[in-house]
């Protein structure tokens, strides 16, 4: 199905309760097995009740976010939804970090907390890789790479998919709830690469701006500076159309997908199978301050967009 970008908007707007850009990436390749993304927050405008996602796809999301009121710290977040006909995700690794349990409030499924207290002007990246079965399914694992460039695996969840590679590719950054809804949230998001299962790889340098509100007051805005775009909510103005095409310029630079002597290689790393958890938790997993010249732009239908339909709750204070 392809998405325009009035149905991307009405998908994401059914029961959106905080505001949210988001940016949806072009690519030419087909069959995506491995989907590369860095994120940046800036100093400063990383306020609790914020979720950076960086790795959006079909059926999940993998980001960093700073947790609301009730909860300390940072944590670093991989969810994976059940399938659309409600046949359970299923849990095949956890690692041995991180906090892997059902969740509710977004639709339902399972998800992988790892707490890592992020630094704001570091930055960060994170690998989603797909292994399609034979069966109906695809295994999906999510990887993050710490500063000093060591990845840790947070968890491999087996879902039932129409198609068994990674679609939708996207990110946002986003305040769940209504706290501290007057404080600038933003970060730069750079180097984005997506490769096949023919071991083609592409870089992402265009990508299409999405946003949702609750009302006109809503603030936001999106662009590209040098080799990154950058995303924020509520800055002191909007700087540019919801509905936007957007260039960056490209890195050149095509990571290290398999990880290769790494922590947490997708070839290492060994699987543990697991029972479902049944604890349900509520779900909130999904950019600088300063003024930036506003990239390339030109208003376009949106491509390869994710069609999982947000059910997000009001009353929720963290992501799934």
């Amino acid at each position: 199905m392809k998405l325009t970008a009035a149905l991307a908007l009405s998908i994401l707007a059914e029961t959106v309760y905080g505001v949210a850009d988001h940016l949806w990436y072009h690519t030419d390749l087909s069959n995506v097995t491995d989907w590369y993304n860095e994120v940046n927050v800036v100093p400063g405008a990383e306020p609790i009740s914020t979720y950076f996602m960086t790795n959006g796809f079909t059926g999940g999301y993998f980001g960093i976010q700073h947790n609301t009121e009730g909860k300390t710290g940072k944590t670093v977040l991989f969810s994976v939804w059940d399938a659309d006909d409600g046949t359970k995700t299923t849990q095949q690794y956890c690692g041995n970090l991180s906090r892997c349990s059902t969740f509710g409030g977004e639709g339902t499924g399972l998800h992988a907390n790892y707490d890592f207290q992020w630094t704001a002007g570091v930055t960060y990246a994170a690998l989603v890789h797909a292994k399609p079965l034979n069966n109906g399914y695809t295994e999906i694992s999510g990887y993050f790479q710490h500063e000093n460039k060591n990845w840790y695996h947070l968890a491999t969840y087996r879902r039932k998919t129409e198609s068994p590679y990674l679609t939708g590719l996207y990110s946002f950054v986003e305040n769940p709830s209504s706290y501290l809804i007057n404080e600038t949230r933003r970060a730069n998001y750079g180097n984005q690469w997506a490769r096949s299962s023919a071991n083609k790889a592409q870089e992402l340098t265009v990508a299409d701006l999405t946003h949702t509100s609750l009302v006109d007051s809503d603030r936001y805005g999106s662009g590209a500076k040098g080799t990154s775009f950058y995303l924020f909510i509520n800055g002191p103005k909007n700087d540019i159309p919801s509905k936007t095409t957007i260039t960056r310029k490209a890195t050149g630079v095509k990571p290290d997908f398999d990880m290769k002597g790494s922590k947490g290689s997708i070839k290492s790393t060994q699987k543990s199978q697991s029972k479902r958890k049944t604890t349900t938790s509520k779900h909130k997993s999904g950019n600088n301050r300063s003024v930036h010249k506003k990239s390339k732009t030109t208003t376009t239908k949106h491509k390869n967009q994710s069609t999982r339909k947000s059910t997000r709750k009001s009353t929720r204070k963290t992501k799934e």
